[in-house]
C-alpha cells in the first residue's frame, strides 16, 4: 500500500519477458491461428516452459497486446483492478477508475482494436474477489480480444470454455520439449551436447524445459565424459527445484499419495487404491487440477507423473519408509 492507503502501482507487473531463443511454432499456431479459439490456457507445474511460450506469443503478435504477471500481492481487488488497466492501456480507451470487475470487463467490450491480453501465474490469485474478476472476464470475454492465460491449476472457467468449443487448454504432456527442441535449445546456450546426451536428457526429463535449463547450469564447466554420466542420472539442482516450486504447492495429503504410488508407472484409481487407504480419485483429481499428473490420451482414467517428478517421489519414498518398504511396494505393484 502506497501512503494514501491505495495499493502500490508495480508498472514491472505490466512488462512481458524478453523473447526467448527457442521458438515454437507448432505451439504458437495453437495459440495466435484466426481459426483457434481465442482463449488458450496453459496448465502446468512450474517448469514447463509457459512464460516462455507466452513471450514468445506476445513477441509474434503484431497488434496491440497487454500483459500482466499475476502474484499474491494482486488478490486485493482494488489493486488488481488498478494493474488490469495500466496493462490494457493500449486495449481500451475507458477512462479510469476501473473500481468493480464488472466496470473492467464493461471497459474492455468497449470499443477498440483487436488485441491479446496474456494473464502469466494465474493460479497465485488463489480463491477471492481477484480470482472471480479474472473469472467474470474470461466468463463474458470482449470478442475483439484474444486471452492467453498460464496457471499451475486449471481456472474456474477453463472446462465451461472448452465444453463450448471457445477455448483451448494445453498441458505439461503439449508443452514438453521435443528431441529437437531439447538439442536447439542446448545450441543456444553454447553447450557442446552431443546427440547421445541430447536422447538420454530427453527420455529422463520428458521434455521438461526447466531440466533441460538446469542441467546446462549444472554442467556447463564438466568434462564430456561427466556430462554423459548427469545426461541420464539428473542433478541436485533438479530435486531441489521439483522440492520448491512443485511439490510445495501439492496439499500434504495428496503429496504422501503421491509418494506412495510413485512405484506406479501408470496411475489409475483401481492400481491406487491397492496401495493406499483413502479416496484415490480425489487424490488423482487434485493432483490433475496441479498439473502433477497427467492423463492418457487415449484413455482419461490413466494418469502418469512426468520421469524427473516421479524421480523425485521414489526417493521420497525410500527416505520415508526405508528400502524394505519399498522394495515391498514395488513388488505389490
Amino acid at each position: 500500500m502506497t501512503t494514501s492507503g491505495q495499493p502500490a502501482l508495480l508498472r514491472s507487473r505490466t512488462w512481458p519477458p524478453p523473447a526467448p531463443t527457442l521458438h515454437r511454432p507448432h505451439l504458437l499456431h495453437t495459440l495466435l491461428a484466426p481459426d483457434t479459439p481465442h482463449l488458450a490456457a496453459l496448465v502446468a507445474p512450474a517448469g514447463w516452459g509457459k512464460t516462455t511460450l507466452l513471450a514468445d506469443a506476445t513477441t509474434t503478435w503484431t497488434g496491440a497486446r497487454g500483459w500482466l504477471t499475476l502474484d499474491p500481492g494482486l488478490r486485493d481487488l482494488t489493486a488488481l483492478l488498478e494493474h488490469l488497466r495500466l496493462a490494457c492501456a493500449a486495449l481500451t480507451d475507458a477512462p479510469a477508475p476501473w473500481t468493480t470487475a464488472e466496470h473492467a470487463v464493461a471497459a474492455l467490450h468497449e470499443s477498440g482494436p483487436p488485441g491479446l491480453l496474456v494473464l502469466d501465474d494465474v493460479h497465485t490469485l488463489g480463491a477471492g474477489p481477484a480470482a472471480d474478476a479474472v473469472t467474470l472476464l474470461l466468463r463474458h470475454q470482449p470478442a475483439r480480444l484474444r486471452v492467453l492465460l498460464a496457471s499451475r491449476t486449471t481456472p474456474a472457467a477453463l472446462l465451461t470454455r472448452r465444453l463450448r468449443g471457445t477455448a483451448t487448454q494445453l498441458d505439461a504432456d503439449d508443452l514438453r520439449l521435443r528431441t529437437w527442441e531439447v538439442a536447439e535449445l542446448a545450441r543456444t546456450h553454447g553447450s557442446p551436447v552431443t546427440a547421445r546426451e541430447v536422447v538420454a536428457l530427453t527420455r529422463r526429463t520428458g521434455g521438461w524445459a526447466a531440466g533441460v535449463e538446469l542441467f546446462d547450469l549444472a554442467t556447463r564447466r564438466l568434462p564430456a565424459s561427466r556430462r554423459r554420466d548427469v545426461a541420464g542420472e539428473g542433478t541436485g539442482l533438479e530435486h531441489e527445484y521439483l522440492s520448491w516450486h512443485v511439490l510445495a504447492d501439492v496439499p500434504d495429503a495428496t503429496r504422501e499419495f503421491l509418494v506412495t504410488t510413485s512405484v506406479l508407472a501408470h496411475l489409475t484409481v483401481a492400481r491406487c487404491t491397492a496401495l493406499v487407504d483413502g479416496d484415490a480419485r480425489q487424490h488423482l483429481d487434485a493432483a490433475q487440477d496441479l498439473g502433477i499428473v497427467s492423463a492418457a490420451p487415449d484413455d482419461p482414467g490413466r494418469f502418469r507423473c512426468t520421469g524427473p517428478l516421479r524421480a523425485r517421489l521414489l526417493d521420497a519414498l525410500e527416505r520415508r519408509d526405508g528400502p524394505a518398504r519399498t522394495r515391498a511396494l514395488h513388488a505389490a505393484a
